[in-house]
């Protein structure tokens, strides 16, 4: 047999937390809707308040418009109990991941942006851009920063319980709807932010969430509007909802609902 050259390195612990999340038990049903959102007036919108001097990124936006939208309609991040009852809560906590550098690689980070629906955009953005500016250098960082011993002894520990029993807990853990808010929110939001001429959607295909949503490729493309051929830029945006939790109808509602908003650009800041 012809001798392979290969090497083999150390996948990063901090890894681990993910890969227990793949090996949860999902019995939904999902229902996709693949989106293209015109973006073009909540973007020039953007450009404004900058040439004032008011400054938020663009992801904290679309996190407000989130918000509002499910707090209007709150059966979409329903939590399901014994397929009998729905938990509708009235805050939107939006589960977003930082990607963080750490050991010259980068690893997404967890922030639950709690109450989304009652914050402003300028709210949202800076409790964005104040997680990403906290120094990281290592895990124990994240976990306990103000005891970074006990924080050490934990997150070994947490390492060195068998798998099957991480994810065990895990799933007990996110049983309880009221467990599940505090611990990864009530909706799920993901962004690579690819621009350029590369187009496309991101389909995460295993979550816990009634309701996620995922900002794939950023675009310039011909669109008519007011039969006038333009070139506008365009979100490709998917969301996912629990069909256990609600039909094709409400679900509609709620993307056309969410798409309105983007579309017509109103920020309120």
């Amino acid at each position: 047999m012809k001798q392979q050259n290969y090497k083999i390195i150390e996948n990063p612990r901090i890894r681990i937390p993910t890969i227990d999340a793949g090996r949860l038990k999902n019995n939904k049903t999902s229902m996709i809707g693949f989106l293209e959102v015109d973006i073009t007036n909540l973007r020039n919108k953007i450009r404004g308040f900058r040439r004032q001097n008011i400054r938020f990124s663009f992801t904290a936006c679309i996190i407000k418009i989130i918000g509002d939208c499910v707090a209007a309609n709150r059966k979409v991040q329903a939590a399901l109990v014994n397929d009998r009852k729905l938990v509708l809560f009235e805050d939107v906590d939006i589960f977003i991941s930082i990607e963080r550098k750490l050991d010259n690689m980068y690893f997404p980070f967890p922030l639950i942006i709690r109450s989304a629906n009652k914050k402003s955009v300028l709210e949202i953005n800076e409790e964005i851009k104040n997680e990403v500016d906290k120094n990281i250098t290592n895990e124990n960082d994240l976990f306990m920063p103000e005891k970074p011993h006990l924080g050490k002894i934990l997150i070994n520990l947490f390492y060195r319980i068998p798998s099957k029993i991480r994810v065990f807990l895990m799933e007990i853990t996110l049983k309880s709807p009221f467990r599940a808010k505090q611990v990864i929110g009530t909706i799920g939001f993901a962004t690579v932010n690819i621009t350029g001429r590369l187009s496309g959607w991101v389909f995460p295909d295993k979550n816990p969430y009634s309701l996620y949503v995922a900002l794939g490729s950023l675009t310039k493309k011909p669109l008519v509007v007011k039969n006038e051929i333009q070139i506008r830029e365009v979100l490709n945006l998917t969301a996912i909802f629990d069909h256990n939790i609600i039909d094709g109808t409400p679900a509609r509602l709620f993307m056309n609902a969410l798409v309105d908003t983007i579309e017509r650009g109103t920020i309120e800041v």
